[in-house]
């Protein structure tokens, strides 16, 4: 959008900082909802004790709030710079790919007792998420087989 980091900031802070005058444009962007498909890929790995890697894929919902006089303007440049090639290039090279770009809603809200133009814009994208889990591997088997007429056969531990 051509923002100055300084008005692009986290939704959500511990300790807000005073928002710009009413005539400032600036944004606000913050993770709203964070979801994980229902199937998981489970692979094994035996080397050492073992250990289970389960990757997921997880769609992230991101809202961008523009305040003042330019909001409208900014959150656009925003949809239509994502649709721009090399910016979804530095998003994969973050790890992210962009699943979808909302519609621009115009909310204004009043702040400081002044009516602002805020323009909310929801961005998804998708991550992929792995974690490994220590799963021991079977290193032997000792046991018996019983068949149902009561015969017992005894095996040698595999290994």
């Amino acid at each position: 959008t051509g923002l100055a980091g300084q008005f692009v900031r986290p939704r959500w802070q511990p300790s807000p900082p005073k928002q710009p005058e009413h005539s400032v444009s600036w944004c606000s962007i913050g993770v709203i909802s964070w979801g994980g498909q229902n199937f998981a890929d489970v692979q094994h790995q035996g080397a050492g004790n073992g250990q289970d890697v389960v990757t997921t894929q997880e769609d992230l919902e991101v809202m961008t709030s523009f305040y003042g006089p330019s909001a409208m303007d900014l959150a656009r440049q925003l949809r239509q710079g994502l649709a721009v090639e090399q910016n979804r290039a530095a998003l994969r090279a973050s790890g992210l790919a962009l699943a979808s770009v909302g519609a621009l809603l115009n909310v204004p809200e009043i702040i400081n007792n002044v009516w602002v133009q805020r323009v909310d814009l929801g961005v998804a994208v998708r991550c992929e998420a792995r974690s490994a889990y220590p799963v021991l591997n079977l290193l032997d088997v000792p046991g018996s087989i019983k068949d149902t007429s009561g015969l017992s056969v005894n095996f040698i531990p595999l290994t």
